[in-house]
Formats: C-alpha cells, sequence, structure tokens
C-alpha cells in the first residue's frame, strides 16, 4: 500500500511539473545558525520584504532529513518574537508549492506553509526543508535576544 501511494504522489507532482516554482534565494555556501536551548540563533534580518512569505523566496533550512523537518521549523520560529517583544504562535498549515531540487530523490521538493500570529494578526511563511539560503529574520518580526 506504501509503494502504491508513492507511486501516486510522485505521478500527481510530475503531472504539476509545469507548475513547479522557481525559488529565487539559494545559495548552498549558507551555513545553519547556532542551535541552542531548542532555537536558532538569528544574526541578521530580511532585506527583502518577500523573504519567508513567498514560496518563490522561503526560509531554506536544508538540506535536512524529512523526519527533522518540524523540529528544525519550530527552533526557527523559536529564535523570533514579534517587533513588539510579544511572543508569537505557529500551526503548520501543511504541504505546498512544488518545485525542482538536487536534493530530494524524486527530484521535486515541497514546501511547508505555516500559519504564524504575530501581534494579533495572521501571517504565512514557507519553508524549504530540502536546500540551503539565507536564514535571516522575516520583516515584520524581530529577533529574539
Amino acid at each position: 500500500m506504501k509503494k502504491i501511494l508513492s507511486i501516486c504522489a510522485v505521478a500527481l507532482l510530475f503531472s504539476c511539473s509545469s507548475k513547479l516554482k522557481g525559488i529565487q534565494n539559494f545559495d548552498p555556501n549558507q551555513r545553519m545558525p547556532q542551535i541552542k536551548n531548542e532555537r536558532l540563533y538569528l544574526k541578521e534580518m530580511a532585506t527583502l520584504d518577500v523573504y519567508g512569505y513567498s514560496e518563490n523566496y522561503p526560509i531554506n533550512l536544508g538540506p535536512i532529513p524529512e523526519k527533522l523537518e518540524d523540529t528544525y521549523t519550530t527552533y526557527f520560529l523559536n529564535g523570533i518574537t514579534s517587533k513588539t517583544g510579544q511572543p508569537i504562535t505557529f500551526e503548520k498549515q501543511g504541504s505546498c508549492c512544488p518545485y525542482e531540487t538536487k536534493n530530494n530523490k524524486m527530484g521535486v521538493g515541497m514546501l511547508t506553509k505555516y500559519k504564524v500570529i504575530n501581534d494579533g494578526k495572521e501571517v504565512y511563511l514557507y519553508f524549504n526543508a530540502y536546500d540551503r539560503g539565507p536564514i535571516v529574520c522575516p520583516v515584520n518580526f524581530t529577533i529574539k535576544p
């Protein structure tokens, strides 16, 4: 049964290949920030307003094993706070946005979308577990002290 589901998933992804998105902020030379106390210690703010908010400019945490994706995303979200210093809340929404990548056996990666409540406002952030890129604090958030 698992094999059948895998084949169906691959077929579905390749049937959408004409819709594959182009991620714009890859950088294989980027390093993962330090992890301590279950959070990423970010050092920089994003310079692009779309960083994290757009499927073309996701927060690239990879390459990390699929089983650690939720853990690393939580570490990232634990490293930021609202501009007013209020804690944020977040909830995983699911996978979306297929794109081509060499870091997945199938040649296709999926982003993960999170709903984040920031100072009472609902926003969505996109995360990429397959590829590297800058890991910085998105606009309208601040780095947790």
